[in-house]
């Protein structure tokens, strides 16, 4: 009775609703974090060696789907995104050095 008295209740939140300022301050975070394992040898060689593999199996991926490029601009969100980390990147490895 309880889980069918739950599922009426529960409601779902739209994706358009975003947490900008949250979703700013891990970004910056996350730039962060990459500009601190740039500083560490051994981190830096696991980062370059995931990052590595990460873009071979893209590619083998986007080659095995037939090289299908479906390019669109990149969205208001993605630009945002991009540039926080970036800043945060920035900052943090200006800091360091």
């Amino acid at each position: 009775m309880l889980f069918i008295f739950c599922t009426k209740v529960v409601r779902a939140e739209d994706d358009d609703e975003d947490d900008i300022l949250g979703e700013i301050i891990v970004d910056i975070l996350v730039g962060t974090a990459l500009a601190v394992c740039q500083s560490n040898a051994v981190c830096n060689g696991i980062l370059t060696l995931v990052t590595t593999i990460f873009i071979a199996i893209g590619i083998i991926g986007w080659c095995l789907s037939g090289c299908q490029c479906d390019c669109e601009a990149p969205s208001r969100r993605q630009m945002r995104r991009a540039g926080t980390i970036g800043l945060g990147y920035g900052l943090t490895s200006s800091y360091l050095d």
